[in-house]
């Protein structure tokens, strides 16, 4: 046998791929790598129809994939995979609970109401650890029921519930063991493989339009050129309210694009609502083939040729290869004076694509090579030697964003001496992803080699450099609640995310940091323009403007030549942008002259924050003052914040030029949610000159108050307006009573339903805002304009009924908030028309609340699913049924719990969880690490569990998120938030640890 080659590869943000078969290796290749799991048998005999958890067959060929070509053999911690996979199961699924002795040769083992104690070997290989697993799922596989493990898609109907339960356990073992070794290795369960498989084609059946959400309508951005939709007569805004008779209130972005494609040549009826029609209008459009991310272009002035490759699927060599024809046509003489390739935001996609885009521009040398973990070289791409066009001057511009094939591209050309690069450093992906496909349509994509651009250098965590870096900087008046305040940034994109930020990323290979030949700054606007049109629009594009006038003054068409000739070009922006930065700043108030740097800064730093500490829900000026107590003035200073706080991290004060004994502040207005922790956090500020140089660090502590939090408890009737059947073309309403039984008022409360009858039912009112408007006072808002609101007219209809015919939302006065009090109760109506008549008829309630929410345990922790509580109601093709008991959560109530700041690793959190139904689940999360659990399911719960965790700290913010579910579903969270300060390290106990590690 011969070992398996991948006949294709792709590169991507997410991961370099190839798509392939499985694969075998000798014995002779087995022994010489060590242990080895045995082959994966033949895909029908090991994935048939029949599926069992147990057998962990999936599993069982990662692993073997894995040891047979992962990219850094010694990163595989094959320990570290199996506590990674039980972590991830832990996470998954809420009855599962695993607890490892110290020494890890003892495991408890805990499935609901079950508990056991297994032996675990050394686990030091493959083998080993699926032996291991295998255990585990064994008895995960007899005690779990479908009902016990939550689905991606918590309103999936699987054909097979248990198969798909059971595939979501081993899913979570497989990427658990993946997450210890990068950021790019990963098991794409069906849905987000299929979804990637039409980004990497390239091409779809549909209707060419490019939608958005806003306010809970589906919205039409533009219509692609030549496209069913553009033909049918789309336009920007227009608001699609159905998708073949089904209403699209609340419908979600993913569930709109699945019903718009499909087939080429099957038709989908629309109907959309725009400014001048009084009901909506129907539009039959046919599907076509839509091609996905297109090449773009335009011809600028002066015969420059643009191009915009936004990804690269399978179809790009052959986009760009017609736009360049088509330019070539427009442009005077049929000759291109040279190209503006735009990478920007590009994340990737398929090696060959990438080879052939850099082909085209080179008549010769070397395009990529892949080397394994160790630096050997294993292939090595060449451009042939003839290129399709023309060598005229060429600038490519990259930013931040712009990964892998992308850095391929401007790496081949900058490197063989062919194009001038432009931007910023790139993201700075440089590893290759093989994509093995499993017979459930599933994909494993894992890490099995790192490239280098022409040279032998490589990219990986460094990023391809800008020959000419282009910086943006913002300086303006905003409007904030109807004052005008400055806003400034100058160095805000070094903060932008790039390969070397992610957890675990793969070290670089021979890597440097190359300096750019230039560096200029531009001004920008913090608004970004909003594509309304599928017409190429760079004419503000300053970057591609520059690129342009480089290309123009470009003696050849080589980088070198380029780079020489540019200093005029470069000296002309420089002081057109810096006159316009000074200006720009001026406006703010603020001096950006330029001056010496200095070696260091004396300066009195003072924070300050409105009303002492910050108050979670409300609005805040946080102040810097900074005040020049040395000999010489600053110029340009800059001081940006650094912390685990969201709401302060990254944010610049900025001062410009700082004389001797001057003062001078700058503020923020920070707004935090209402369900944002108590919390001491600190706050590292650094400060910065004209040249980038650190000239001061201050360390500040900063403290959030947090406040009590609403819940809600709640019942439902079904009501038709003369008591009758249910009947095609009747209403039918749903009457919804909410109480607010937490301990704080809202703050933006909502209820809605989703459809899950298809067409059968038509939406006319599917969104509610629990609660009543009311002033500062606690007094009812006046109605400036009569409106309707969760199925009620609000204020005189007789003053404008237009309004209240189109269901428009009612105008408050000024300083207006909805208010829900504790123990406050609201009735809100949501309207449906019968369109089919059907058994049963389904839909989805979610009730929850945007800001007044656990931002601890949603947000930081991850546990998205408890943000809203879900329900579905059903009712049949008869009588109207008579509604639902009242519905109450959980309730949490944490009894012991530390100071917001310690200086002790270790710390005991108690607590107490109620239901009035019974509990099925209790948790207690710290990190990835579930350090409690009680419960049984749906089956026979506690009316209350008390709890009681020892918890060990890491160093810095700790979240301990504590999650509970009732006998109906119904979820609770509460959190602690802990800031852990090591004790300053002591000579002695330096030695000590030292001597330990030794």
């Amino acid at each position: 046998m011969t070992k398996f080659l991948p006949p294709m590869v792709a590169f991507g943000l997410a991961g370099i791929v190839s798509l392939s078969t499985f694969g075998f290796s000798t014995e002779a290749e087995q022994s010489a790598q060590g242990e080895l799991l045995s082959p994966p048998p033949i895909v029908e005999a090991a994935f048939g129809d029949r599926y069992q958890l147990a057998e962990l067959d999936y599993l069982k060929t990662t692993l073997y994939y894995l040891e047979e070509s992962y990219v850094e053999p010694e990163r595989i911690d094959y320990d570290k995979m199996y506590i990674g996979a039980l972590e991830a199961v832990e996470r998954k699924v809420p009855a599962a609970m695993f607890r490892r002795e110290p020494g890890g040769n003892v495991l408890h083992l805990e499935v609901g109401d079950f508990r056991t104690v297994l032996q675990v070997q050394p686990v030091d290989s493959g083998a080993r650890l699926y032996e291991e697993l295998a255990r585990i799922a064994q008895i995960l596989g007899t005690r779990l029921t479908p009902e016990d493990v939550p689905l991606r898609n918590p309103n999936a109907k699987p054909e097979d519930p248990v198969r798909a339960a059971y595939s979501e356990v081993e899913y979570a073992l497989i990427n658990g063991m993946l997450g210890t070794l990068d950021p790019h290795s990963i098991l794409l369960p069906p849905a987000e493989s299929k979804d990637m498989e039409v980004e990497n084609q390239g091409h779809f059946g549909g209707l060419g339009i490019t939608i958005v959400e806003r306010d809970g309508t589906l919205t039409v951005e533009y219509p692609l050129k030549d496209t069913p939709a553009m033909e049918a007569g789309l336009q920007p805004d227009d608001k699609i309210v159905r998708i073949d008779g089904e209403s699209t209130i609340n419908m979600g972005l993913d569930d709109a694009v699945k019903r718009l494609r499909g087939p080429v040549g099957a038709p989908v009826l629309i109907e959309i609502m725009r400014d001048g029609l009084s009901e909506p209008k129907a539009v039959e459009i046919v599907r076509a083939e839509i091609k996905l991310n297109p090449v773009e272009a335009t011809l600028l002035e002066g015969d420059v040729g643009y191009v915009s490759i936004s990804a690269f699927h399978a179809e790009v060599a052959e986009g760009l290869d017609t736009k360049l024809t088509e330019l070539a046509r427009e442009a005077v003489g049929g000759d291109l004076k040279g190209l503006v390739l735009d990478l920007r935001g590009n994340p990737g996609g398929f090696l060959n694509q990438a080879v052939k885009v850099s082909e085209a521009f080179l008549d010769g040398g070397v395009i990529v090579s892949t080397v394994n973990g160790d630096g050997r070289k294993l292939d090595e791409q060449t451009a042939r030697a003839w290129g399709s066009e023309p060598t005229y001057p060429i600038v490519v511009i990259v930013d931040a964003r712009s990964a892998s094939a992308s850095e391929i591209v401007a790496g081949a050309l900058r490197n063989n001496d062919r194009a001038v690069i432009i931007g910023e450093r790139s993201f700075g992906k440089g590893s290759v992803q093989n994509l093995r496909s499993f017979n459930d349509h599933s994909k494993l994509k894992i890490t099995t080699s790192k490239y280098l651009t022409p040279g032998d250098r490589s990219i990986q965590s460094v990023g391809i450099p800008a020959d000419i870096e282009l910086v943006p900087t913002i300086a303006e008046m905003r409007d904030v609640d109807g004052e005008q305040q400055p806003f400034a940034l100058v160095h805000w994109r070094e903060r932008v995310s790039r390969e070397a930020d992610l957890d675990k990323h793969l070290d670089h290979v021979s890597a440097r940091y190359e300096e750019p030949a230039y560096r200029l700054r531009y001004m920008r606007s913090s608004e970004g323009k909003r594509r309304k049109t599928a017409d190429v629009d760079v004419d503000d594009d300053v970057e591609v403007q520059f690129a342009r006038e480089i290309i123009l003054t470009s003696p050849s068409a080589r980088r070198s030549d380029m780079l020489a000739s540019v200093a005029p070009v470069v000296s002309r922006y420089q002081r057109k942008w810096d006159g316009e930065i000074k200006a720009a700043f001026k406006t703010v108030d603020l001096d950006w002259a330029d001056g010496p740097s200095q070696n260091s800064a004396t300066l009195d730093v003072d924070f300050a924050v409105e009303g002492d500490a910050l108050q979670a829900g409300d609005e805040h000026v946080v102040t810097l003052t900074l005040k020049n107590t040395g000999d010489e003035p600053l110029y340009r200073l800059v001081a940006t914040s650094s912390t685990d706080v969201e709401f302060l991290d990254g944010r610049e004060f900025v001062y410009g030029k700082l004389s001797p004994g001057e003062s001078r502040e700058y503020t923020h207005t920070v707004r935090l949610v209402d369900g944002y922790p108590s919390e001491l956090t600190p706050v590292t500020f650094q400060f910065r000159d004209t040249k980038n140089k650190d000239l001061l660090t201050e360390v500040i502590e900063v403290p959030v108050q947090g406040k009590d939090l609403p819940a809600f408890s709640w019942s439902y009737s079904l009501e038709t307006p003369d008591d009758g059947d249910i009947a095609v073309g009747g209403r039918v309403d749903i009457v919804m009573t909410v109480e607010n039984v937490g301990q704080g008022s809202v703050g933006e409360p909502f209820a809605r339903i989703k459809n899950q009858s298809g067409r059968a039912i038509d939406i006319l009112t599917g969104t509610a805002e629990p609660g009543v408007m009311r002033d500062a006072d606690g007094n009812a808002c006046e109605v400036l304009e009569p409106g309707v609101e969760s199925g009620t007219v609000i204020g005189d209809a007789s003053a404008n009924p237009e309004r209240v015919e189109k269901g428009d939302r009612p105008k408050y006065a000024p300083d207006c908030s909805r208010s829900l009090e504790p123990g406050e109760k609201w009735t809100g109506r949501f309207e449906l028309e019968i369109k089919e008549q059907r058994d049963a008829f389904e839909l989805e309630l979610q009730i929850g609340d945007a800001a007044a929410y656990d931002h601890a345990s949603i947000m930081r922790a991850g546990f998205y699913p408890y943000f809203t509580q879900r329900e579905i109601v059903s009712f049949g093709s008869g009588a109207v049924p008579a509604g639902s008991s009242t519905r109450v959560p959980p309730t949490v109530r944490v009894t012991r719990e530390p100071a917001q700041m310690v200086d002790s690793e270790r710390l005991t959190l108690s607590g107490v969880v109620t239901d009035d139904q019974g509990l099925a689940h209790v948790m207690v999360f710290h990190g990835d690490q579930k350090v409690f659990y009680q419960g049984s399911g749906r089956r026979d719960g506690l009316k209350s569990v008390p709890f009681t965790s020892d918890v060990t700290l890491e160093p810095g913010l700790n979240t301990i998120a504590i999650l509970a579910t009732d006998m109906e579903g119904q979820t609770a969270t509460a959190s602690v938030v802990t800031y852990y300060r090591p004790p300053p390290q002591t000579a002695q106990t330096a030695a000590a640890d030292e001597a330990t590690h030794e």
